[in-house]
């Protein structure tokens, strides 16, 4: 019989195979981006003034943020 966790293992390994056994490669090296965040923030100010329609956008970087409640 094996553990609630060696069950869960075997679970997400089966999914990691059936991503690569389509040719997507889960874990990649490279990520493309089509705008910068000041490009990004720019377009979006633009959408605010026009009742224009904000194209898809890919941008990278981190999400941080500062909590004021809580330890």
């Amino acid at each position: 019989m094996t553990s609630n966790l060696d069950r869960i293992t075997q679970q997400r390994l089966a999914k990691l195979e059936r991503i690569k056994s389509r040719g997507v490669e889960p874990y990649p090296h490279k990520y493309s981006t089509s705008h910068t965040t000041e490009q990004a923030v720019a377009l979006l100010n633009q959408k605010r003034k026009s009742s224009k329609l904000l194209s898809a956008i890919t941008i990278a970087g981190r999400v941080t943020a500062k909590r004021r409640m809580g330890k």
